[in-house]
């Protein structure tokens, strides 16, 4: 019998751990100070880089069979590796752990698991009810998760446009408003810093919670799940560009309501088949411009928005 948690180590734990590894090499650090960072012995730490069974390509073609998508996953390295460097063990355990549990929450692993047991039977759906925190609980925990990130960059702020920015995620196949998460009084800049006025809740956002309706449910498009909002720069579209993020420039209108400026963003994804993953909109009655990052999960969004954050603190260093 394979357990599910041993699903997990196999295509989620062991792969970041080695991809750690190798990232944590290109830093400059050596085997013995990777094998202390990462507490796994010099000996595994010299394996991970000689076998071609742990090759960077095939870590990575393990977490895409789990699931995640190449700007996920990272996403979810370069935040881990970071958590490292810091000394903060205990916040890379939790982003560990939070990744698989919504893995296994969300029944991504199970053709995996069938893989490897053919005896699991194929209405099983045993990982839903195996943890106490809900689906719900659980993209509101993940949300928090990712501001407490986002907080950590020194560049972060930069981003912030003068309306705030606000982080929306949604439940999968979402038919209202509050099937959506997002910060209730949104997300200020404080100095060099950012700061949420409280902890996530379903419905506290309409307007990205509308855009993100209208791609789901009237556009089809289940691939974006989250979304922020961040102001209209230079420094971001070159990001953009350098980053190769593909995206849509939408012109202003003063004659635009919010509902126009609504339609508009959810349509230039909808046209794309959700293949561009941000929008900028230049405004409209009253609305300032925007620019709408999506991701199909949290860990992408942090990926594309500390990129592009470090693009325009490279930029803000050089004026």
């Amino acid at each position: 019998m394979i357990h599910p948690f041993e699903i997990a180590d196999k295509y989620v734990v062991t792969p970041i751990r080695v991809l750690l590894a190798h990232k944590l090499r290109e830093k400059g650090y050596s085997q013995l100070q990777i094998s202390k960072i990462l507490g796994i012995s010099q000996p595994t730490i010299n394996m991970y880089f000689r076998s071609s069974k742990y090759s960077v390509d095939n870590m990575y073609r393990r977490l895409m069979e789990s699931g995640l998508n190449r700007s996920e996953i990272e996403g979810v390295l370069n935040t881990l590796a970071q958590m490292l460097i810091d000394n903060q063990h205990f916040q890379a355990m939790k982003t560990i752990l939070s990744l698989s549990q919504r893995l296994l929450v969300e029944l991504k692993l199970c053709d995996l698991h069938r893989r490897h047991d053919a005896r699991i039977p194929s209405d099983c759906r045993l990982c839903e009810d195996l943890f106490m925190l809900s689906k719900e609980n659980l993209i509101l925990a993940e949300l928090w998760d990712t501001y407490e990130k986002l907080s950590r960059d020194p560049h972060i702020h930069l981003l912030v446009p003068e309306v705030l920015m606000n982080i929306a995620y949604s439940k999968e196949n979402p038919e209202t408003l509050n099937d959506i998460a997002a910060f209730p009084g949104r997300i200020t800049r404080v100095g060099d810093t950012i700061i949420a006025f409280s902890k996530p809740a379903w419905g506290a956002s309409r307007h990205l919670a509308s855009i993100l309706l209208k791609i789901s449910r009237d556009g089809g498009v289940g691939s974006h799940r989250v979304v922020a909002n961040i102001k209209v720069d230079r420094c971001v579209e070159e990001a953009l560009s350098k980053l190769n993020i593909e995206f849509a420039d939408v012109r202003g209108d003063k004659s635009l309501s919010e509902e126009d400026i609504i339609d508009q963003v959810a349509s230039e994804v909808i046209k794309s088949g959700g293949r561009i993953k941000a929008v900028i909109h230049r405004g409209g009655r009253g609305y300032e411009p925007i620019t709408y990052i999506f991701a199909s999960s949290p860990y992408e969004l942090v990926y594309y928005l500390l990129s592009i954050a470090r693009e325009c603190g490279k930029k803000q260093g050089s004026e």
